[in-house]
């Protein structure tokens, strides 16, 4: 028997998305979450208590939000599998249907006559029965509906509502309110807030938005542009070969891919000449240069002003992006105001440290094996003092320096110890602490100030900021080699147990309160299982 509730895998997300957030501590909102015990799936609510008896006729039980809804398969039935019930299994709301599938947020695709429509999690009919392929793309919080009608794509919104005609081979993720996709070889924009489609010169995006702006990019001709956030050609996708990421009115280029870069604001109006090896982001006050001799060749890294003029002389053999990468080995995504700088330790290694392209400074010497930013009062980093650990990484065990938290003072919030990196929550309200990179690996939860609410007992932990709670999923690989989730445990968000899953040692399992007091089964005994004569 299975249940669910639909979210983004939690060593996964790396990524911080803006969405209304409920006060840490609040009241959790209603909720009908399902979950299995001993093979046997029921109901619960927001304080733990049963809303559908685990005893039950179900073979599964699914919901992708809180409500007052949920759905069930029902084995051997005449009329079909699936029905829309009340979260107590009282009511049929909606069905029979012979296939379910979770969309976004309080949507399903069910079947019918073999094609799929959408209904709402209260039973209304979103879409008829006319698709032969329904499926969520994106992240919570930025997600839409792609469907399928002979052998092409077309786009939903999140509520199911029809954005484009089935005419596309192959539609990417959302940035923002935009989705790139592709119909017989040319690139198309999407604007799901003004609905509208256009051609477009580009087939990739290649940056995040920041300051509203976007870099575009026609990889096979390897031209780079400038979009605005409702798709607005900002900068033509002939001239060049390639453009940094924006910040603070300018973007870096290069005219040829191995010219001297320079900078231009946002209307392609070049205000800073090319003439430097390598540029980075801007700040508020500045940003970090590599400096280029005469003779072509590369030198130093310091920190240019607006004019291109060195506000503090080259000094840094490096200067990159400050995301620590999640398997600790490289900066790979640029932050907005810093960078992490770094000098030649021996000819072997680097001695990091950060800047604050924002204030013109070092914030961090350059004294750290590995050093990133993930908030600007939270930095990750390792020592030489860090026990190393092993990592699988792309089918091979790697050892690597184990990271922790400090805040902008320096102060240690967590020791080196266990983890190999850690990510902001795809609410931005926490961080995760990954122990690697396997789909088996647990993750440990920690709010802003770098205090650790949840410990490292669970694979994936959903927070829905929103609503105020978080789920805890235990992972596993299937005989079918799959990873499979599998609900166990739920807080709230100051890391306090509304209900767990308990192990006994005979193999049993019981769900029991945020007390230690038991929900079902009261004599989790009867269902050890029984050794073979």
């Amino acid at each position: 028997m299975k249940s669910g509730f639909s979210g983004m895998s939690g060593y996964l997300a790396a990524l911080a998305i803006s969405m209304p957030l409920a006060a840490v501590g609040q009241a959790i909102d209603k909720l009908a979450v399902p979950v299995c015990v001993n093979t046997r799936c029921g109901v619960v609510d927001q304080d733990g208590k049963t809303l559908l008896p685990f005893d039950n006729k179900y073979g599964a039980i699914y919901a992708n939000r809180p409500g007052n809804s949920v759905f069930v398969a029902v084995p051997k039935a005449r009329d079909g599998v699936w029905r829309l019930m009340s979260a107590d299994g009282k009511t049929t709301i909606k069905g029979p249907f012979s296939s379910m599938r979770m969309l976004t947020p309080g949507y399903y695709g069910v079947g019918k006559g073999g094609k799929l429509g959408i209904i709402d999690d209260h039973g209304n009919e979103v879409q008829p029965f006319r698709f032969d392929d329904l499926s969520a793309i994106g992240d919570p919080g930025n997600q839409y509906i792609a469907y399928e009608l002979g052998g092409k794509q077309g786009i939903l919104n999140a509520k199911g509502e029809k954005i484009t005609e089935a005419v596309y081979d192959s539609p990417s993720m959302p940035f923002g309110p935009l989705v790139l996709a592709e119909r017989g070889g040319q690139g198309w924009l999407i604007n799901f807030e003004t609905r509208t489609e256009q051609a477009v010169p580009f087939d990739y995006l290649s940056k995040r938005f920041a300051d509203g702006v976007m870099v575009s990019q026609h990889m096979k001709n390897r031209t780079y542009g400038l979009i605005d956030a409702k798709g607005k050609e900002l900068v033509p996708q002939t001239q060049y070969q390639w453009m940094g990421s924006a910040g603070n009115g300018y973007v870096a280029f290069r005219k040829e891919y191995d010219d001297p870069c320079g900078y231009m604001d946002y209307s392609g109006k070049v205000v800073i000449q090319p003439k430097f090896a390598k540029c980075e982001p801007f700040g508020k006050l500045g940003a970090m240069a590599q400096a280029r001799g005469a003779d072509g060749k590369a030198g130093q890294y310091g920190l240019i002003g607006r004019q291109g003029q060195w506000l503090l002389s080259p000094r840094y053999d490096l200067a990159e992006s400050a995301e620590l990468g999640l398997i600790g080995q490289a900066h790979l995504r640029d932050i907005a105001g810093y960078a992490a700088i770094a000098r030649k330790k021996d000819s072997d290694s680097l001695s990091y440290g950060i800047f604050s392209t924002d204030e013109g400074k070092e914030l961090f010497a350059l004294q750290y094996p590995l050093i990133g930013v993930l908030t600007s009062d939270l930095f990750v980093y390792s020592d030489d003092k860090a026990p190393k650990i092993n990592v699988n990484f792309m089918g091979s065990v790697e050892s690597m320096s184990s990271l922790g938290l400090m805040n902008r003072a320096g102060k240690v919030l967590s020791k080196p110890q266990t983890f190999m990196g850690f990510t902001r929550d795809l609410s931005g309200r926490f961080v995760l602490g990954h122990e690697g990179t396997a789909p088996d690996s647990k993750v440990a939860l920690f709010d802003l100030r770098g205090t650790q609410l949840i410990a490292p007992e669970w694979q994936e932990l959903e927070v829905d900021a929103e609503r105020g709670f978080i789920l805890a999923n235990e992972v596993f690989v299937g005989q079918d080699n799959r990873p499979h989730s599998e609900l166990r445990a739920m807080y709230d968000l100051t890391g306090r147990t509304i209900f767990t899953v308990k192990f006994l040692s005979c193999g049993a399992e019981q769900l029991v309160d945020g007390e230690g007091r038991p929900i079902w089964p009261a004599n989790p005994a009867t269902f050890c299982p029984k050794k073979k004569k």
